[in-house]
């Protein structure tokens, strides 16, 4: 549980049972080894590959827009607001949330929830 509200910038959204509720999905067998499974995968096969530069030389096509609570413990605000990302990107845009931890989408719904149907609008499937 400390991980979560410590990821938090407002600790009050995990009142009223909400914690224990966002918890208990991982109880499930299934999601707790999916998850698992995910994150392995990303930790033993990707992550090394990004490492190493094996995507460097592709270039991210696709629209993409990253909303990035700037209060986030687990990544460096300087790495995702850097212009690093513009050299493997062509359209990749970093839209950057004060008072906002790394669960941004239960800290800021809504705002999520605007900005990406905003994106979305902005870029119809062709």
């Amino acid at each position: 549980k400390d991980g979560v509200t410590k990821g938090s910038n407002t600790p009050e959204i995990w009142g009223d049972g909400a914690l224990d509720t966002y918890l208990n999905q991982f109880l499930a067998p299934q999601r707790s080894t999916a998850t698992k499974f995910l994150y392995r995968n990303f930790l033993v096969k990707e992550l090394p590959l990004i490492q190493l530069g094996k995507y460097m030389p592709v270039k991210l096509t696709t629209p993409t827009k990253m909303i990035f609570g700037l209060d986030d413990v687990a990544i460096d605000p300087d790495v995702i607001t850097s212009d690093l990302h513009a050299k493997y990107a062509t359209d990749f845009t970093v839209e950057t949330v004060e008072n906002c931890g790394h669960f941004i989408v239960d800290e800021q719904p809504k705002f999520v929830a605007e900005e990406t149907l905003a994106h979305l609008r902005a870029h119809p499937i062709k």
